[in-house]
């Protein structure tokens, strides 16, 4: 459900949440890539097509919830002259009166819209097993909707590259994986003077 909490401590832990997002072969024996999305090596979550859009959805609507309810509260302040705590309430009442961030689409993971109690800034809590692992700005959470994004749009690339090297090169699987793996990291080792392939 939707927090109820309006202000927090502002604080700056993005570095040691350790979200990562990858496209990895599907554990169901298919030879098909998903994007997958991991905490730490230890919570992860596994998204088809359909599941990593309703997760990216999630994650955007917490981080346009936060901004709409930090415009919200300043314009309420500053132009209609409410105390912060009668501010406040109204924003728990328009919260009543919306569908709030959809934490199936994301569990175990979950994205909390907070207001900074200083500044009225807008933040996310980001949540793993009920145990809160960072707080991003609206920014950091749109790049992580468009690295899922940009991880789905190639997880068939992956997976053709992935057959290509076990059925046609004859590569053990362990080995073809790890090829794909490193794509995103790779060195090609090739000096300015060697011959690459044609454009």
């Amino acid at each position: 459900p939707e927090a109820k909490s309006m202000s927090t401590e502002e604080h700056d832990d993005r570095s040691s949440s350790g979200i990562w997002v990858t496209s990895d072969l599907n554990p169901d024996g298919s030879s098909s890539y998903i994007v997958t999305v991991s905490v730490n090596n230890d919570v992860a979550l596994s998204l088809k097509a359909d599941a990593a859009v309703r997760y990216v959805t999630a994650v955007y609507r917490a981080a346009v919830m936060a901004e709409h309810d930090a415009a919200v509260m300043r314009q309420l302040c500053a132009r209609l002259g409410l105390d912060r705590k009668t501010a406040g309430m109204a924003i728990l009442d328009l919260r009543d009166d919306r569908e709030p961030v959809q934490v199936a689409a994301t569990s175990p993971l979950k994205f909390e819209p907070i207001i900074s109690a200083s500044s009225f800034a807008p933040y996310v809590h980001v949540w793993a097993h009920d145990k809160r692992i960072s707080q991003w700005d609206p920014e950091d959470c749109f790049q992580h909707g468009s690295q899922v994004m940009q991880a789905l749009a190639g997880v068939d690339l992956d997976a053709a590259y992935y057959r290509y090297l076990v059925h046609t090169c004859d590569t053990d699987p362990e080995t073809a994986m790890g090829a794909v793996y490193d794509l995103g990291n790779q060195d090609t080792g090739l000096r300015d003077d060697e011959p690459r392939a044609a454009p």
